[in-house]
C-alpha cells in the first residue's frame, strides 16, 4: 500500500523506551507565512479601483506681432490649436493692427474648438480683428499701457454693380452677428451699433480690465449696472453751523473728493458658469498681478 510523503510525514511514529508518541510536524517556513498573508488579502475585496495617468501638458505661445494676412500663412498655428490636448495651454500674445477678417474667424474658430486653455495675453494694441482674437479667448491677460481700439470692417469689392452690392449686404450682415457673438457683453448693444454705424472705440488697460470683470459678471448671472448708465452724482457734504454769530459769513467749502483709482487686477467670480457649446463660457478671468503691479 502506497502512502504520500505527507500522510507518511504526519504518521510517523517514534517508539523510544516503550512509549510511542507522534512526530513534531515540520515547522512553517517565512514563505508559508508571507503565502498566507498575500492569500488573505486577495480574498479580501476592495471598495474601490486604483488607476493612474502620467500627462505630459505643453504650454505654446504664439506671438501676433504683425497685421494678419493670408490664412496658408497660418496653417501650423491653426492646426496646432485646433489639436492641443485638454491638459495644454496656448498663449496668445498679441500686438497687432488687425488684418484679414476671414483668416481670423478660421483662427477663432480654431480657438473655439480645441481642448486646451486659451489664454489671450495684451502685450500693447490689439486693433480691429485683434480685439475679437482677443474676446475669444478663454482667460486674459492685460498689461500696462496697452491700447485697445475696436471699429466697423474696410473691405473691397469687385464685379458688376449688382454683384458688389450683394456682397457688401452680405459682408454686413456677416460681421454685424460676428460682432454680437464677440463683443457683447464686453460692448453695450448701443456701442455695437455705434460701431456699425462707423464710430472708432478706443480704450486703455484700465478701460478693459474694467469691461472684462463686468462680461465675465454677467457670464456667471451676476446682476451689472448697465454700461449706459451714468454714475451718480457724489453727494455735497452740508455746510457745519457756526457756533456762534460772527460779523462775517463763512462758509465751509468741502474738500474735492479724491479720485479713487481703479483696482489693477481683479479676479472672476467662481460661481458656476452656464454651459456653452461647443466650449464652456468664456469666464476664466485672470489678470497678470506682476504686469498690473499688484503684490500677491
Amino acid at each position: 500500500m502506497r502512502h504520500s510523503s505527507k500522510a507518511v510525514h504526519d504518521s510517523i511514529q517514534a517508539v523510544t523506551n516503550g512509549n510511542t508518541f507522534a512526530a513534531p510536524k515540520k515547522r512553517r517556513n517565512d514563505d508559508d507565512e508571507e503565502m498566507e498573508v498575500m492569500t488573505r488579502m486577495m480574498q479580501e475585496k476592495k471598495p474601490y479601483a486604483t488607476y493612474e495617468a502620467i500627462l505630459t501638458q505643453h504650454q505654446i505661445t504664439f506671438m501676433l506681432n504683425q497685421a494678419i494676412t493670408d490664412p496658408e500663412l497660418y496653417t501650423d498655428m491653426i492646426f496646432r490649436i485646433r489639436n492641443a490636448q485638454p491638459q495644454d495651454i496656448i498663449y496668445l500674445h498679441l500686438n497687432t493692427p488687425g488684418g484679414r477678417l476671414d483668416t481670423g474667424i478660421q483662427l477663432i474658430n480654431a480657438m473655439k474648438s480645441s481642448q486646451a486653455r486659451i489664454v489671450a495675453v495684451l502685450d500693447s494694441k490689439a486693433f480691429s480683428l485683434g480685439t475679437l482674437i482677443f474676446l475669444a479667448a478663454d482667460e486674459f491677460v492685460v498689461h500696462n499701457n496697452c491700447q485697445f481700439m475696436i471699429h466697423n470692417f474696410s473691405s473691397m469689392t469687385h464685379g458688376k454693380g449688382n454683384e458688389q452690392q450683394s456682397e457688401l449686404m452680405a459682408t454686413i450682415a456677416w460681421f454685424k452677428d460676428i460682432g454680437a457673438q464677440y463683443y457683447i457683453p464686453f460692448l453695450s448693444k448701443e456701442e455695437l451699433n455705434n460701431v456699425l454705424s462707423g464710430q472708432d472705440i478706443w480704450m486703455g488697460s484700465d478701460e478693459v480690465r474694467r469691461r472684462l470683470k463686468r462680461m465675465v459678471a454677467i457670464q456667471n448671472g451676476e446682476k451689472v449696472d448697465d454700461l449706459e448708465a451714468k454714475p451718480k452724482a457724489a453727494r455735497t457734504p452740508r455746510t457745519p453751523k457756526a457756533a456762534a454769530p460772527k460779523t462775517t459769513t463763512e462758509v465751509a467749502i468741502p474738500k474735492p473728493l479724491k479720485e479713487v483709482d481703479a483696482p489693477q487686477v481683479v479676479e472672476p467670480a467662481k460661481s458656476p458658469k452656464p454651459a456653452k457649446s461647443p466650449k464652456a463660457a468664456l469666464g476664466n478671468f485672470r489678470l497678470n498681478k506682476r504686469a498690473s503691479g499688484i503684490k500677491g
